[in-house]
């Protein structure tokens, strides 16, 4: 009867984005909202949101600035003291306080903590363990053990998840006074972003469903220190269905194929029946609500017109539809419209087509690649019939990217399903493959949600950003909070993380389709020698390059030696692709071997520090890649800069920050909310992107001067000389003596060298170069204040004082095109910086961001923001419009390359 219902009201069991929905345990209570007081560190409080959304709570939060410090940047340790006097003088139910040091609280607040419990104030503890003062920990240990504290334990669905498959002995749960405790001392390592959650034994593994069932488990234990015990609760749930013979009632040497006839023979019912045992008989009528979870597949079916739970009844039948799988089945009793007890229960269900030995036949894919699955489907002996295979891959974005089906004969066996990919745009696919007891007719989304099931997550090999990729260091990847906030980041235009290298990390990444930078330090400076480096880096190596992993970092280095260049050696014999770099570390203008880092390294992040950048885009050879580190205080002159000096990206090095590591982030503030400066870092980056970034990058520049370097001690005078000549807006390139003996000058018209000795070659080098018309001039080493160029004038002349107009300006050439950049400082005082610029004879004005025509001129008004970019590109003639002309066909499809 129970079924034939569930028919005529029709279910809800398409499958749906779900796994990242919360499960909402108690949305409206039975009894109103839990007033909560909580005391966490101020990086993890978005726990408090996640209980919010799950559990009807009125929350009061007082953030400490760490697990180990109280105040934070302008604040004091006396006022977050009051503030947490002031909560707990509130009329809470329950007081939450995690991953904090306790000792860090005066003794009156433990004493009125200790009192507000004997009074019957509610007490949870999470992560608490080495943090608890001497009076507090006997207050703890002298708690009268709870008999119902099964309340808290039973029924969160832990047997399914890694971190609790076996028991939860870690709850300890109490009476003192008229009071309740629990604590929640979770074994393994304290949470780098959560007060409230365990940290993470297996995070290869933490699917985002598990965080409901952790969250499940806090909520109870609020619920029953706030003293609301549910007043029916299930004592079990127990499959119904009609028993096939055990493997003791067969006698033995029977045929294996004979057992397996008469277990088919069992009847298997399309609804699925259960048996949920109260605890004891229900006080009144209750509303039942049932749900079914699939982890992996991300089904979510509800079955919201159930029959009522009887008055006296201590057992209810439930009778639903399933496929082969294992899931979490969700039970909810109502009193109207509030929930009285919710319960989760674990099975497996057991079925028909079985599909064996799944094999895919490549680990990792490339944008246009083909993928061969094969799989063995066991023939239904009972009652021969044929069934249907059916492949299919998604994105990182949602997008089904391909599919196939193929029939299965009634004898089963041996089945291969092909995919064909193209164009791939993200890190990662999604390969589901489905086995339907379906023949002869197209697959329904009922027949996928109740087929056997199997899937696989497939990196993608693809190319790095080319033009201002945004790249960000994350402490943390796995955990729930991290994953949240790296997410929101993801959404504001990042696109790499550098983080440890762990398969872990790799797998999050490329689910959020964030391209991993992965760190082979310690391996390589475990391993000095290149043949040394080799078989530890090719353990490592594979599993990153089937993350889709162009860029791996070297660690982070201040100087260039054979560790570095064999490391690079090591990894590039594995990977023939792969960009090999460091992030530079220490004090960039403190004499390093720029042109060693240059030419021996494919990839480095630097700072803007002294001459290195200028050093950097001169010593880079074609194809290699450049970031800017930002370290301070972020905003979107930091995109601007690195598209003037040609580099590919920006890369921020304090982006969120956890419990014990207090910092003022740069993208992530303790609100958890992207902050000021790197949203107008992503507004800066998403222009660039969108075109002007993209002209920058593949202009090329013209510059006249050449700076010999000098050498260990002339690092100072090297930073003001480049310095004057930017503020002059003069192009010019650093050189080495050595790259002066190779005949480098060629393409410049001054030389400009330190007043140390030259050198014999290097003097006759110089001698020939003056000879073909070319100028030397001599700068003292120290105290630079005035350059003799003589006569050479920059290729844009800005009027008035440019060393005070707080502008810089760079020039490049991009085909019959002049461009004219020009960076305003963050540090100006005046929102916008008016000059006016000449160039050396007149053309056709455009204001490139803003795409508008300014008319045919030498001189051009300028309007540079503070610390924002103005662009203009002077043409020899008009551009009086843009056509485009195909190839071959007059039909465009959308995403194919032209």
């Amino acid at each position: 009867m129970q079924a034939l219902m569930l028919l005529v009201a029709g279910l809800s069991v398409a499958p749906v984005s779900g796994s990242l929905l919360p499960v909402q345990w108690g949305p409206r209570l039975d009894g109103g909202p839990i007033h909560v007081a909580f005391i966490a560190p101020a990086f993890t409080t978005r726990d408090i949101d996640e209980v919010g959304l799950r559990l009807e709570i009125k929350p009061l939060t007082v953030k400490v600035w760490s697990s180990n410090q109280l105040a934070g940047p302008g604040q004091s340790d006396d006022q977050i003291l009051q503030d947490i006097r002031d909560a707990l003088a509130k009329d809470s139910d329950v007081l939450v306080i995690g991953n904090i040091n306790l000792r860090m609280l005066p003794e009156d607040i433990l004493e009125t903590i200790k009192s507000r419990v004997t009074d019957g104030k509610g007490l949870v503890l999470a992560n608490h363990r080495d943090g608890v003062p001497e009076t507090l920990a006997k207050f703890l240990q002298a708690k009268e053990p709870a008999e119902s504290s099964a309340d808290i334990t039973r029924g969160v669905g832990e047997s399914m998840t890694t971190e609790w498959p076996s028991n939860l002995e870690f709850v300890s749960a109490g009476t003192a006074g008229k009071g309740r405790i629990v604590e929640l001392d979770y074994a393994g390592d304290k949470p780098y972003c959560h007060f409230l959650l365990p940290g993470l034994t297996d995070p290869l593994r933490a699917r985002p469903e598990y965080m409901d069932v952790y969250l499940s488990l806090v909520c109870r234990a609020i619920r029953w220190a706030a003293g609301r015990r549910p007043a029916v609760a299930v004592a079990a749930v127990e499959d119904a269905s009609p028993a096939g013979p055990t493997d003791d009632q067969i006698p033995p040497g029977m045929p294996e194929e004979y057992i397996q006839q008469i277990k088919d023979g069992v009847a298997r019912p399309l609804f699925k029946p259960y048996l949920i045992r109260l605890t004891g008989p229900a006080d009144r009528p209750y509303r039942v609500y049932a749900q079914v979870r699939e982890s992996s597949r991300q089904l979510r079916a509800g079955y919201p017109d159930l029959p009522p739970l009887k008055k006296g009844q201590s057992s209810y039948l439930l009778e639903i539809p399933l496929g082969p799988g294992r899931y979490f089945l969700d039970l909810w009793f109502y009193d109207k419209k509030q929930v009285v007890e919710w319960h989760t229960a674990n099975i497996t269900v057991t079925g028909w087509p079985e599909i064996t030995e799944v094999n895919w036949s490549k680990g990792n894919l490339l944008p246009n690649d083909r993928l061969l699955i094969s799989l063995d489907v066991r023939p239904q002996l009972n009652r021969p019939r044929g069934c249907t295979v059916y492949a299919r891959a998604t994105d990182a974005l949602g997008r089904m990217v391909a599919e196939n089906v193929a029939p299965v004969a009634a004898d089963g066996g041996p089945v291969q399903v092909p995919l064909n990919f193209a164009d791939l745009l993200t890190n990662f696919v999604k390969v589901e493959v489905f086995a339907a007891d379906v023949e002869g007719r197209p697959l329904s989304a009922w027949d996928l949600d109740h087929a056997t099931y199997s899937h696989i997550y497939m990196p993608v090999r693809l190319a790095r950003a080319p033009v201002c990729s945004l790249t960000v260091e994350a402490p943390a990847v796995a955990e729930y909070n991290a994953r949240t906030w790296l997410r929101t980041l993801a959404g504001a235009g990042v696109d790499s993380v550098y983080t440890a290298s762990s398969e872990d990390a790799r797998f999050h990444l490329a689910e959020m389709n964030l391209r991993p930078v992965p760190d082979l330090l310690e391996m390589v400076q475990q391993n000095t020698g290149a043949a040394e480096t080799t078989d530890p880096l090719r353990e490592t190596v594979p599993a990153y390059w089937a993350a889709g992993t162009t860029a791996y970092l070297l660690g982070t280095a201040s100087e260039f030696g054979p560790s570095l260049e064999s490391g690079r050696e090591s990894v590039r014999a594995i990977d023939g692709e792969a960009l090999v770099g460091v992030r530079i570390s220490g004090e960039p203008g403190a004499a390093l071997d720029w042109p060693g880092l240059a030419s021996g390294l494919d990839f480095l992040a630097a700072p803007d520090d002294g001459p290195g950048l200028y050093k950097l885009r001169s010593y880079r050879p074609p194809g290699s890649v450049a970031e800017l580190v930002v370290d301070g205080n972020v905003s979107g002159w930091h995109a601007w800069r690195q598209a003037m000096f040609q580099m590919q990206g920006v890369w921020l090095r304090n982006t969120f920050a956890g419990a014990a590591d207090p910092s003022s982030p740069n993208g992530i503030g303790a609100d958890g909310r992207l902050t000021a400066g790197f949203l107008d870092l992503a507004d800066a980056v998403a222009e660039l992107r969108s075109g002007v970034g993209f002209l920058l990058a593949h202009s090329a520049r013209k510059p006249e001067i050449a700076i010999v370097e000098a050498g260990p001690g002339s690092e100072q005078a090297e930073s003001t000389l480049a310095s004057l000549l930017e503020s002059r807006a003069y192009e010019f390139d650093f050189v080495t003596a050595d790259a002066v003996k190779s005949g480098a000058l060629s393409r410049y018209k001054m030389v400009l060298m330190p007043t140390a000795e030259p050198g014999k070659e290097l003097e006759s080098r110089l001698k020939e170069f003056e000879g073909s018309g070319g100028k030397v001039g001599t700068v003292p080493v120290e105290g630079v204040s005035a350059i003799d160029l003589g006569g050479i004038e920059p290729a844009v002349i800005i009027s008035g004082s440019p060393e005070n107009a707080g502008v810089e300006a760079h020039t490049f050439t991009f085909g019959d095109a002049k461009l004219f950049a020009f960076l305003g400082s963050p540090d100006i005082k005046k929102k916008t910086q008016k000059f006016t610029f000449s160039q050396a004879a007149p053309g056709h004005v455009y204001d490139v961001r803003r795409g508008k025509y300014l008319g045919r001129s030498k001189k051009v008004s300028v309007v540079a923001p503070r610390g924002g970019a103005a662009v203009y590109a002077s043409l020899p003639y008009r551009v009086d419009g843009v056509e485009v002309t195909t190839l071959g066909t007059d039909v465009l499809r959308a995403g194919r390359p032209v």
